[in-house]
């Protein structure tokens, strides 16, 4: 259930980009600054290396750019909301260390709260090193504090009113304390989503978790991953959300026997990394708003589409007035 009902939506707009037509863009407006979305999983400091060319095995090559960033899935994601002015937040772990202080200064200048952030002093805040080729990249995990979040973490919102929760790629504990504490209970709970991402698409725990999601986010490698844990996972849960990113093919949404597909915006990608977080958080904020499926996929593709058009997971992250207007993506 949305926080709007009987809102008119626009269908899919011409090829060019988004169309929001008569209330819709009114309708996001109003869910942005009622929502209360919680988003739990990774916050890291992201080391950006920029080559011409991937290396050959034992080959040494130059780097032209390398940049420090923030990132993390969880934290992508949460900004992604908190500058579309949705109440955002967060639930991970940092480390007592410089990293960790920048980390949460970055996300509170997105408008994120930070104060159910636990900081280990024994541990260092996550890092990822992400060596970025033409046209691929990959990325090298070090978890560090991001292990030391615990189930307990969400026992402070029992009393707190939740109409999402994003979760991404916490610890196991905490992924089921999130089913037990956010989607066994059926009255009045919120939308549960999932993006099962690198950790847990190839993992027998997402039999478990996904029969109790509302959305589930996958892009084309980890649906195929997942696939092998629940074959029929298109078929068997068609009561949630399966969405799809397929990059510059754009993204599907199967649910209740039906398949939605929305192309891509036409953007020159800069980077890629950030863009499925940036898209997750906009789908959410539209399928609370009851935005018809395409335009769900419509408005979280174009804000993919900002995302990729810039450095770093964070460096155009879209507001609501820039996804109203298709020429801004291009622009």
């Amino acid at each position: 259930m949305g926080l709007n009902s009987n809102v008119t939506t626009c269908a899919a707009c011409e090829a060019t980009g988004v169309c929001l037509k008569e209330g819709a863009y009114n309708a996001l407006v109003r869910t942005a600054r009622r929502a209360h979305v919680v988003v739990i999983g990774s916050l890291n400091l992201d080391w950006i290396i920029y080559t011409e060319q991937e290396p050959s095995p034992d080959e040494s090559l130059y780097v032209h750019r390398t940049e420090f960033l923030s990132g993390g899935h969880a934290g992508n994601c949460a900004a992604a909301l908190g500058t579309l002015g949705v109440s955002t937040r967060i639930i991970g772990s940092v480390g007592a260390d410089a990293n960790g202080r920048a980390l949460l200064d970055d996300l509170q200048e997105h408008g994120v709260d930070t104060s159910f952030v636990h900081q280990d002093p024994l541990k260092q805040t996550g890092q990822v090193v992400i060596p970025v080729f033409p046209g691929s990249h990959y990325m090298l995990m070090l978890r560090g504090a991001n292990d030391s979040l615990r189930a307990s973490a969400l026992k402070p919102l029992i009393h707190e009113r939740v109409d999402a929760v994003i979760v991404f790629d916490p610890t196991q504990e905490v992924l089921r304390a999130c089913v037990e504490q956010f989607a066994v209970e059926p009255h009045d709970r919120p939308l549960l989503c999932w993006a099962p991402v690198g950790l847990y698409s190839d993992h027998k725990i997402a039999t478990e978790i996904i029969p109790f999601c509302d959305v589930i986010f996958l892009n084309r490698i980890e649906l195929a991953k997942i696939s092998r844990h629940c074959p029929d996972i298109i078929e068997r849960f068609d009561n949630i959300d399966i969405v799809v990113t397929l990059g510059s093919d754009g993204s599907v949404l199967h649910r209740k026997g039906k398949r939605y597909a929305v192309p891509a915006q036409n953007v020159k990608v800069v980077d890629a990394i950030g863009g499925g977080d940036a898209f997750a958080a906009t789908y959410v904020l539209a399928r609370l708003a009851d935005c018809a499926p395409e335009a769900r996929l419509e408005l979280a593709n174009a804000s993919g589409a900002f995302a990729v058009g810039a450095a770093g997971a964070r460096g155009h992250l879209a507001s609501l007035l820039e996804l109203a207007i298709p020429e801004a993506v291009a622009g």
